[in-house]
């Protein structure tokens, strides 16, 4: 127990906190920069994918692009968020209980906005699919009553 006590000291005397904290905070930082880059290339090759497929499924599948890429913003921004915390245990002044503040609130605007966003769309896209669908079924129906109507035509002309 002794020794134990005596190793904790030496290693809180030889390690400030700062020491510690300053690369874990630089690391989330990167992580979210990673994060964020990783989401847009993703987005950006997933896309010419698309557009190099089928013009017509590109629309379809932009929602799907918007969500992913969006996520990881947001998953960017929150070790974003992480990475200020601990900065603030640092320095706990007014600033920068202020800065994080503000980043925290960007980003939950930033969250609702998006995932508005992308509710919209899914209704504009589900609304799309639905008058598509209707199109295609009453196509279906005039082909069916032309045949019916040039069957009854020939079994009477027969």
């Amino acid at each position: 127990m002794l020794i134990n006590n005596l190793i904790q000291q030496t290693l809180v005397d030889k390690l400030p906190i700062s020491q510690i904290i300053e690369p874990i905070s630089l690391a989330l930082e990167l992580v979210g920069v990673a994060i964020i880059v990783y989401g847009a290339l993703v987005s950006i090759a997933f896309l010419i994918q698309v557009e190099s497929r089928n013009r017509k499924q590109a629309g379809l599948n932009q929602h799907s692009i918007k969500q992913q890429f969006t996520s990881r913003i947001l998953t960017g921004l929150e070790f974003f968020i992480a990475a200020d915390v601990l900065k603030t245990i640092l320095n706990p002044t007014l600033q920068s209980l202020t800065i994080v503040g503000v980043i925290v609130a960007i980003r939950a605007a930033l969250a609702f906005l998006l995932n508005r966003e992308l509710r919209d769309e899914e209704k504009l896209r589900a609304a799309s699919q639905r008058s598509l669908a209707a199109a295609e079924g009453s196509g279906i129906a005039e082909n069916e009553s032309r045949e019916h109507g040039d069957t009854r035509f020939s079994a009477e002309s027969a």
